[in-house]
Protein backbone atom coordinates (compact mmCIF):
# COMPACT_ATOMS: atom_id res chain seq x y z
CA UNK A 1 0.00 0.00 0.00
CA UNK A 2 1.60 3.21 -1.15
CA UNK A 3 0.59 6.08 0.85
CA UNK A 4 0.29 9.76 -0.22
CA UNK A 5 2.97 12.22 0.35
CA UNK A 6 2.85 14.66 3.46
CA UNK A 7 4.81 16.36 5.80
CA UNK A 8 4.37 15.29 9.64
CA UNK A 9 6.16 17.93 11.06
CA UNK A 10 9.16 20.09 10.25
CA UNK A 11 11.46 22.23 12.66
CA UNK A 12 12.65 24.74 9.94
CA UNK A 13 11.11 27.72 11.29
CA UNK A 14 10.30 30.80 8.80
CA UNK A 15 9.59 33.36 10.76
CA UNK A 16 7.56 34.99 8.08
CA UNK A 17 4.67 32.31 8.69
CA UNK A 18 4.50 33.25 12.05
CA UNK A 19 3.73 36.88 11.69
CA UNK A 20 0.12 35.68 12.64
CA UNK A 21 0.85 34.07 16.20
CA UNK A 22 3.49 36.65 17.26
CA UNK A 23 0.76 39.34 16.63
CA UNK A 24 -1.73 37.12 18.53
CA UNK A 25 0.69 36.25 20.97
CA UNK A 26 1.53 39.94 22.04
CA UNK A 27 -1.84 40.55 22.33
CA UNK A 28 -2.67 37.81 24.72
CA UNK A 29 0.58 38.26 26.43
CA UNK A 30 1.98 41.58 26.48
CA UNK A 31 4.24 41.24 29.82
CA UNK A 32 6.89 38.87 27.90
CA UNK A 33 7.17 41.73 25.23
CA UNK A 34 6.64 44.88 27.80
CA UNK A 35 9.90 47.30 27.51
CA UNK A 36 11.48 45.53 24.36
CA UNK A 37 12.79 46.86 21.50
CA UNK A 38 15.31 45.98 18.81
CA UNK A 39 17.80 42.76 19.10
CA UNK A 40 15.80 41.68 22.53
CA UNK A 41 12.57 42.51 21.04
CA UNK A 42 13.43 40.15 17.90
CA UNK A 43 15.05 37.18 20.79
CA UNK A 44 11.57 37.30 22.64
CA UNK A 45 9.81 36.82 19.73
CA UNK A 46 12.31 34.13 18.57
CA UNK A 47 12.27 32.51 21.81
CA UNK A 48 7.81 32.28 21.58
CA UNK A 49 7.63 30.75 17.70
CA UNK A 50 10.31 28.04 18.87
CA UNK A 51 8.67 27.24 22.30
CA UNK A 52 5.18 27.23 19.95
CA UNK A 53 7.19 24.63 17.15
CA UNK A 54 8.73 22.62 20.27
CA UNK A 55 5.05 22.02 21.38
CA UNK A 56 3.73 21.70 17.70
CA UNK A 57 6.17 18.34 17.84
CA UNK A 58 4.48 17.30 20.87
CA UNK A 59 1.49 17.43 19.57
CA UNK A 60 2.77 15.04 16.76
CA UNK A 61 4.20 12.70 19.74
CA UNK A 62 0.85 12.56 20.64
CA UNK A 63 -1.02 11.51 17.09
CA UNK A 64 1.45 9.36 17.10
CA UNK A 65 0.83 7.80 20.30
CA UNK A 66 0.20 4.40 19.50
CA UNK A 67 2.06 1.01 20.26
CA UNK A 68 1.54 -0.79 16.57
CA UNK A 69 3.19 -4.55 18.43
CA UNK A 70 5.66 -4.71 15.71
CA UNK A 71 9.49 -3.72 16.14
CA UNK A 72 10.29 -0.80 13.93
CA UNK A 73 13.50 -0.62 12.77
CA UNK A 74 15.46 3.07 11.96
CA UNK A 75 17.68 2.98 8.47
CA UNK A 76 20.29 5.72 9.10
CA UNK A 77 22.39 7.17 7.22
CA UNK A 78 24.73 9.44 8.79
CA UNK A 79 26.84 12.53 7.21
CA UNK A 80 29.61 13.44 8.61
CA UNK A 81 32.74 15.57 7.51
CA UNK A 82 34.81 12.91 6.79
CA UNK A 83 32.14 9.97 5.15
CA UNK A 84 28.59 8.14 5.18
CA UNK A 85 27.97 6.27 7.97
CA UNK A 86 25.12 3.58 7.68
CA UNK A 87 23.65 1.58 10.78
CA UNK A 88 20.22 0.73 11.85
CA UNK A 89 18.19 0.92 15.33
CA UNK A 90 15.81 -1.07 16.34
CA UNK A 91 12.99 1.22 18.62
CA UNK A 92 11.82 -2.04 20.60
CA UNK A 93 8.50 -0.11 22.60
CA UNK A 94 6.82 -0.73 18.70
CA UNK A 95 4.65 2.94 19.43
CA UNK A 96 4.96 5.37 16.24
CA UNK A 97 5.87 8.07 18.40
CA UNK A 98 9.39 6.98 18.96
CA UNK A 99 10.32 7.79 15.47
CA UNK A 100 10.82 11.63 16.67
CA UNK A 101 13.94 11.39 18.37
CA UNK A 102 17.19 13.14 17.45
CA UNK A 103 20.69 11.82 16.51
CA UNK A 104 22.45 15.40 17.07
CA UNK A 105 22.02 17.87 19.17
CA UNK A 106 22.20 20.72 16.87
CA UNK A 107 19.82 19.82 14.42
CA UNK A 108 16.68 20.72 12.38
CA UNK A 109 14.78 17.35 11.45
CA UNK A 110 11.85 17.08 9.37
CA UNK A 111 9.50 13.95 9.20
CA UNK A 112 7.68 13.11 6.47
CA UNK A 113 5.95 10.05 4.21
CA UNK A 114 7.69 10.18 0.67
CA UNK A 115 5.14 8.29 -0.81
CA UNK A 116 6.20 4.77 0.24
CA UNK A 117 7.84 5.15 3.42
CA UNK A 118 7.97 7.27 7.08
CA UNK A 119 11.54 9.48 6.72
CA UNK A 120 13.27 11.86 8.58
CA UNK A 121 15.66 14.12 6.93
CA UNK A 122 18.23 15.73 9.87
CA UNK A 123 20.40 19.11 9.06
CA UNK A 124 23.05 19.28 11.62
CA UNK A 125 26.86 21.09 10.68
CA UNK A 126 28.34 18.58 9.04
CA UNK A 127 25.29 17.56 6.46
CA UNK A 128 21.95 16.12 6.70
CA UNK A 129 21.75 12.65 7.96
CA UNK A 130 18.20 10.64 6.47
CA UNK A 131 16.41 7.90 8.44
CA UNK A 132 13.20 5.55 7.45
CA UNK A 133 11.11 3.76 9.71
CA UNK A 134 10.46 0.02 9.16
CA UNK A 135 8.14 -2.23 10.77
CA UNK A 136 8.91 -5.81 11.37
CA UNK A 137 5.53 -7.89 10.24
CA UNK A 138 3.73 -10.58 12.31
CA UNK A 139 4.55 -13.14 9.74
CA UNK A 140 8.13 -12.70 10.73
CA UNK A 141 8.43 -15.39 13.17
CA UNK A 142 12.23 -14.96 14.22
CA UNK A 143 13.77 -12.55 16.46
CA UNK A 144 13.56 -8.60 16.55
CA UNK A 145 16.96 -8.01 18.56
CA UNK A 146 20.40 -6.26 17.92
CA UNK A 147 21.87 -9.54 17.30
CA UNK A 148 19.98 -10.73 14.56
CA UNK A 149 21.45 -9.88 11.02
CA UNK A 150 20.43 -6.58 9.22
CA UNK A 151 19.77 -8.01 6.26
CA UNK A 152 17.44 -10.71 7.39
CA UNK A 153 15.40 -8.32 9.77
CA UNK A 154 15.54 -5.82 6.52
CA UNK A 155 13.93 -9.05 4.23
CA UNK A 156 11.09 -8.91 6.12
CA UNK A 157 10.15 -5.40 6.97
CA UNK A 158 7.25 -3.40 5.87
CA UNK A 159 6.86 0.17 5.37
CA UNK A 160 5.72 2.22 8.44
CA UNK A 161 4.10 4.43 6.16
CA UNK A 162 0.22 2.54 6.22
CA UNK A 163 0.29 3.10 10.03
CA UNK A 164 0.74 6.41 9.88
CA UNK A 165 -1.56 7.03 7.14
CA UNK A 166 -4.33 5.63 9.43
CA UNK A 167 -3.37 8.02 12.30
CA UNK A 168 -4.00 10.67 9.56
CA UNK A 169 -6.89 9.56 7.96
CA UNK A 170 -4.41 9.28 4.47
Amino acid sequence: MVTKKFLIWDEHIDPEKWTDFLQEDKEMNPFFYEGLSGRELEAEEWQRIQEMNEQYLEDERCNLDKVIGRAVIELCKFQYWNGIEENAFLISSSNMKDIFRRHCRSSICSWYSDGNNICCDESHHDGTNHYIYKVIPESYTGECSTDVSLKTLLRHARSMAPYVAQIYGI
